[in-house]
């Protein structure tokens, strides 16, 4: 048996990921400070554009190569899976690349923004790009290789601030920033392939399997169209604003909608948990399935909603802090995307995942889908970019519970085994108890301070040792319970 500390790895990716997601944030407030709201909008756009093609291009491939890889031990099998995988990525990726080309005036019409199709052939690549780069990190992670990840993610992450800022301050040129960032990525493909290459083996492009594309794609095809349907569904309310109202209105509700760093440990532990939760499922270890999962969802809600309810009470001075006064009129739209946050605390379709339920996840992400197109419809109506917003909010939060629930019928245990919902109704009420301290300590901050940076400090750090201090004992039980043998 091989002792694998699912904790270390969650925590290695953690700290770096953290400092990833800051980067991105640091990207972020220079570039809302050094561009004109019109010229941040169109950077906006390429990205959305990057977002929603990487999803589709990819067809659920990232998803494939961790069910493939981890479902045999035979090495042989393992390099004929591989070799295929990132073949049908790369042939994808260079069809996605070319419709998008082809498409240029289409995509610069649909945002009514002529700058836009100026960019279009320095972004057409990044979808392929990023897709080869995820697969290389699924096998890093499904290898032990949790160390090499968090080293590329922290290189990676000061490379694109450097870039960021340099260009912005100095050139003033969003095309380049994609140009750089295109090489970015073709470093670091470089780099993963000839280390791959030396600690496991060689991955050859063109030898693959013919034979081995159908179950592939069959298992990989729903989970394509689930996630294209939910990249959809979380850039929904980008494209309707984007295609609906002004590119400053886009680069306003861009901003307020970004993803703030508060879910990353749920995230990070579910990048090191899915090999193991396959593994176990294969093995038939019910019972260390059962305290893993439910210590995975109780790690993620109690770090998760900590962060993001600290960040609710500071909200104004947050936003500020990160985005200048000029877009302090998003505030709402802010603070509902915070809570949007909240509930991604967790991968609530891990278990369909694992069991290869993928038309299931299908399903509930279509249902989701047009579930958030018709809130975003009738809500923007009455209430414009905060109804978008809600949509968002009221569609996500549906998917996820009833993607929880199936999951725990699968599994073949109860739903409030696996989720302690007393447990969460006594820490929402911790939560809001210490936000009203919070509160009462940030008013009383601006009786004897004037910056308001000092007070979100102050404030943000007050409410989250409060909170880590009251469940300290509970989290160190946890993260002991997440070691395991398989």
């Amino acid at each position: 048996m091989k002792k694998n500390n699912l904790a270390k790895d969650s925590f290695i990716l953690i700290f770096v990921q953290c400092v990833t997601m800051c980067g991105s944030l640091v990207q972020a407030m220079i570039l809302s400070r050094t561009l004109t709201k019109f010229e941040y909008g169109t950077y906006s756009q390429g990205v959305l554009l990057v977002s929603v093609a990487t999803a589709f291009v990819g067809l659920g491939l990232n998803n494939s190569i961790n069910y493939f890889y981890n479902k045999t031990e035979d090495i042989e099998k393992k390099k004929i899976y591989t070799n295929t995988i990132f073949f049908l990525t790369f042939i994808f990726g260079l069809i996605g690349a070319l419709i998008i080309i082809l498409s240029n005036k289409l995509i610069a019409d649909y945002f009514a923004n002529s700058q836009l199709a100026h960019l279009i052939i320095y972004i057409s690549f990044r979808p392929l790009f990023i897709n080869i780069i995820s697969l290389y990190q699924t096998l890093y992670v499904s290898n032990q290789m949790t160390k090499v990840i968090a080293i590329r993610n922290l290189m990676v992450s000061i490379c694109q601030v450097a870039i960021t800022t340099l260009v912005s301050l100095f050139v003033h040129n969003i095309a380049l920033i994609f140009i750089l960032l295109c090489i970015l990525d073709l470093t670091q493909i470089f780099i993963f392939s000839t280390f791959y290459r030396k600690k496991v083996f060689e991955i050859k492009l063109f030898k693959f399997d013919f034979n081995i594309f159908r179950p592939i794609l069959t298992y990989a095809v729903p989970l394509a169209a689930a996630l294209m349907v939910g990249t959809l569904l979380i850039n929904m309310d980008n494209l309707f604003i984007g295609k609906l109202m002004s590119t400053e209105d886009l680069a306003l509700y861009t901003n307020m909608s970004k993803e703030l760093p508060f879910s990353f440990i749920g995230g990070c532990l579910t990048t090191v948990i899915t090999p193991v939760i396959i593994k176990l499922f294969n093995a038939g270890e019910k019972q260390t399935f059962f305290r893993i999962w439910s210590n995975y969802i109780q790690l993620g809600y109690l770090t998760t909603w900590t962060f993001c309810c600290g960040a609710i009470v500071c909200a104004p001075e947050l936003l500020t802090f990160l985005y200048s006064e000029k877009y302090i009129d998003g505030i709402n739209i802010f603070i509902i995307y915070i809570i949007v946050g909240m509930f991604r605390f967790t991968y609530f379709g891990m278990i369909l995942t694992a069991k290869g339920r993928t038309k299931i996840i299908l399903f509930y992400s279509l249902i989701t889908m047009l579930l958030n197109l018709f809130l975003n419809i009738i809500l923007f109506h009455f209430m414009g970019m905060i109804g978008s917003a809600i949509g968002t909010l009221i569609s996500m939060a549906t998917m996820n519970i009833l993607q929880l629930i199936h999951g725990s019928v699968i599994a073949g245990v109860s739903f409030f085994k696996i989720i302690n919902i007393r447990g969460m109704i006594i820490f929402l009420m911790k939560l809001v108890i210490t936000g009203i301290i919070c509160k009462f300590i940030k008013n009383g901050l601006y009786s004897v301070l004037v910056n308001s940076t000092c007070i979100l400090v102050i404030t943000y750090v007050t409410f989250v040792l409060i909170l880590l201090g009251l469940n300290f004992k509970k989290l160190n039980i946890i993260v002991k319970q997440l070691n395991i043998e398989i």
